[in-house]
């Protein structure tokens, strides 16, 4: 086992770490829902980016079962988040890795490394930014205090202005997907 997964289990969840338990009784993941772990993966993001490890119960730190014929189903799931739920997608790396259970079992998890994007993301529920180790709600206009620092451009539904100390106004225009002043 990675002697780094084994320090991010054995110290907990963390800003830049986060354990999700899974659930897949058929061909579908039951549990969790889509749409928060594609909060989660934009918050990860849109702050210094995150390690999630699927097959961790988040309370009480212990690896779980998921059935290695389940395996690909939840990387499909996982990589179809961070395709199709987040706007821009996500460009993360999803492993399948080793990970001892509390018997000495060796255990199969799925590791999914979100970099700090240079996008600002939107998922499901809204813009979010990552805060210790928990989601935080994010509002348009706030999210992009930090992209003409970030110098990309970002698609949104609508047009933003807003004046930075020392510089004139910034618009950003979603159809050319650039700001201009």
């Amino acid at each position: 086992m990675d002697s780094d997964v084994k320090n991010m289990i054995r110290f907990g969840e963390d800003s830049v770490c986060e354990f999700k338990s899974i659930r897949i009784p058929g061909k579908r993941v039951a549990e969790p829902e889509t749409k928060d772990i594609a909060d989660e993966i934009a918050a990860a993001a849109n702050a210094a980016g995150a390690v999630f490890l699927f097959g961790i119960n988040d309370k009480t730190k212990e690896v779980e079962v998921i059935p290695e014929d389940k395996l690909d189903i939840a990387e499909a799931w996982l990589r179809n988040i961070c395709n199709d739920s987040v706007k821009p997608a996500v460009v993360a790396t999803i492993r399948k890795i080793a990970v001892c259970d509390s018997a000495g079992i060796e255990r199969c998890v799925i590791r999914v490394d979100v970099p700090k994007s240079l996008f600002v993301h939107e998922s499901p529920h809204g813009y979010f930014y990552r805060s210790g180790s928990s989601p935080v709600t994010n509002s348009f206009a706030h999210a992009c205090r930090g992209v003409p620092s970030r110098n990309v451009s970002l698609m949104s539904r609508g047009r933003v202005s807003w004046t930075s100390a020392g510089r004139g106004g910034l618009s950003f225009f979603p159809r050319l997907g650039v700001f201009r002043a």
